[in-house]
């Protein structure tokens, strides 16, 4: 398990644990990539929006292999969220309208469409189920 502070610089030992617990399991490069994106994502957006400014807060991670699928578990204490259930932002008439940034929650349900959300104990627990066989065709 990845235990980190929950803020945007403290994220950098992410991706050297996520490489190495990845290449520990047997994930493949193409589902890596996928699982780097949706986690980064969750991370940076806890580390953005779950606690108030001047609150420290933690975020763990952990990842294992069952079977034919990578199970990550993200949780934090921050504020209550469920990305689950989130409405995603409309999407611009015209590339010229958008605005940056905006793009994570259809990331993460693109590239992980099998997610359960729970607040327990005032912990926000995060379920991310990806099948071990993505391959290059699979459609987001």
């Amino acid at each position: 398990m990845l235990r980190l502070q929950a803020s945007v610089p403290a994220l950098g030992p992410f991706y050297p644990w996520l490489d190495a617990r990845a290449a520990a399991l047997g994930m493949n490069a193409i589902l890596l990539a996928r699982v780097h994106v949706v986690l980064e994502e969750v991370a940076a957006n806890i580390a953005m929006h779950g606690y108030p400014a001047g609150i420290p807060g933690e975020i763990s991670v952990r990842v294992d292999r069952d079977g034919d699928a990578f199970i990550a578990v993200v949780e934090d204490d921050g504020v209550a969220f469920n990305p689950t259930a989130a409405r995603l932002p409309a999407r611009p008439a015209q590339l010229s309208e958008a605005a940056i940034g905006g793009l994570g929650l259809g990331l993460i349900r693109g590239f992980c469409p099998d997610a359960q959300y729970l607040r327990c104990e005032g912990c926000n627990r995060l379920t991310l189920r990806f099948a071990a066989s993505v391959r290059p065709s699979d459609a987001l």
